[in-house]
């Protein structure tokens, strides 16, 4: 997986420790890879932020807190809240674009490991679009330009 530069870092995490007691407390495993991503870029805003599949442009405007905190900011953990209030179990959240939509690994068993996003207030009845297969496939994606 390449290296992104970070524009704005803002980690709150440390160690990979508080990311496996996160997902103790949220009853969840997330993949190693997720893991590992989280230690490297919880809460930062990415240079490279731009993604394209095919005609379909996306862009990862920060990578997502791991905790809730009075200090703000889009969090994996508010964020799964509301994954299981709507009934949208089995994704875990990690980024957001600048217009809020949520970018997620699957840990379902038929597509885990994949990138998806949740287009929550496109009208849509499935408002879940796939991105890539992999997270890897995302990061070595990524490009500064649109």
């Amino acid at each position: 997986m390449n290296k992104l530069t970070l524009r704005k870092d803002n980690r709150r995490i440390k160690s990979l420790d508080e990311v496996i007691a996160f997902e103790k407390e949220a009853g969840i495993t997330f993949p190693q890879n997720l893991r590992e991503f989280i230690v490297a870029y919880e809460g930062s805003q990415l240079k490279e932020r731009y993604f394209r599949r095919g005609d379909i442009l996306h862009e990862i405007h920060q990578v997502l807190y791991l905790r809730e905190s009075d200090l703000g900011g889009a969090s994996v953990e508010a964020i799964l809240k509301g994954h299981r209030y709507y009934k949208e179990e089995g994704f875990v959240p990690f980024g957001v674009d600048s217009g809020g939509w949520d970018y997620n690994v699957s840990i379902k068993p038929e597509t885990y490991g994949q990138i998806w996003v949740d287009q929550f207030d496109n009208g849509e009845d499935n408002p879940w679009e796939f991105v890539c297969n992999r997270l890897e496939e995302l990061v070595d994606g990524l490009s500064e330009e649109e």
